[in-house]
């Protein structure tokens, strides 16, 4: 029996971590659907899961699994540990010059308080170091390129669309 067959009737509600990236979430999207073809028939109840996802069932819904997942909550702070880590651990091999493209799926790249200039200090502080040339950082929400770095110098791009 297929997905829609089994959860014809079924609400899911999805509470999902704030940092939890696109692979986290498609692999709980797999394994959600994974549980959901070896429940019994009829249940209802949360989900072995790491995130905390609820099965609920009603008469008035025939055209399930629906979905509610629910958004909300503080502005992420820049992980400027990633950048840390691809501007000093990671290694690469090219013959081409390397540029550093950075950006966040979740937020804008300025919304949190001080994002910007957390970022500005990490790249200032790892670039010289690192293999690459350039670091671009661009928002992604607003398809913008905000950010210029070479060597230790910075480019504010404000308002610089890119399509």
């Amino acid at each position: 029996m297929c997905i829609r067959d089994r959860c014809k009737d079924v609400f899911l509600v999805l509470r999902i971590s704030n940092e939890a990236g696109t692979r986290d979430r498609t692999e709980l999207m797999r394994s959600i659907q994974e549980q959901l073809l070896t429940l019994p028939t009829g249940f209802t109840g949360d989900l072995n899961l790491c995130h905390e996802v609820t099965v609920r069932r009603g008469k008035d819904i025939t055209n399930g699994p629906q979905i509610s997942a629910p958004s909300g909550g503080d502005w992420q702070m820049p992980q400027t540990s990633k950048i840390k880590e691809k501007l000093t651990v990671k290694t690469y091999r090219t013959s081409a010059p390397l540029e550093l493209f950075a950006y966040s799926t979740h937020d804008e790249v300025d919304a949190h308080i001080n994002s910007l200039a957390m970022i500005d200090e990490c790249v200032r502080m790892h670039l010289p170091s690192s293999q690459f040339q350039r670091v671009l950082v661009f928002d992604l929400w607003n398809r913008q390129l905000k950010r210029t770095f070479v060597n230790d110098q910075i480019w504010i791009d404000v308002g610089r669309s890119v399509y």
